[in-house]
């Protein structure tokens, strides 16, 4: 199942869906446009950079949700396909990174990216 993303004026909302809210113990998290460091792409990236699971469900190659700690920091998981998952970095928030299936990653990675590019200028 994938998370809704709401590109908002001040923040992003991941919206967990399913039961993926029971797996990973959230609803939702939201977060300001300028706490977010970077956004990307994250197939490989997170096949790689796991961690220790805290809180939520981890099967390899089915499912990883909920709450892992890594070398970089306390990071958010949800996510069943890795070819559609985003990655992304944070900072002054309870979560270094974020990882989230999304279902056309592609088409939302270009729409944060345009909103973050706004911000910026």
């Amino acid at each position: 199942m994938s998370v809704k993303v709401d590109i908002g004026s001040d923040q992003l909302t991941f919206s967990v869906q399913g039961i993926d809210k029971l797996l990973t113990f959230t609803g939702s998290i939201s977060v300001p446009w300028e706490h977010i460091s970077s956004v990307c792409k994250a197939p490989e990236i997170s096949r790689k950079d796991i961690g220790v699971k805290l809180v939520g469900a981890g099967i390899p190659g089915l499912i990883r949700a909920g709450r892992y700690s890594g070398k970089d920091g306390l990071a958010f998981w949800d996510v069943r396909d890795y070819d559609k998952a985003l990655m992304f970095e944070l900072h002054d928030e309870r979560y270094a990174r974020l990882f989230i299936q999304v279902e056309d990653p592609e088409g939302t990675l270009s729409r944060i990216n345009d909103a973050l590019s706004k911000k910026k200028t």
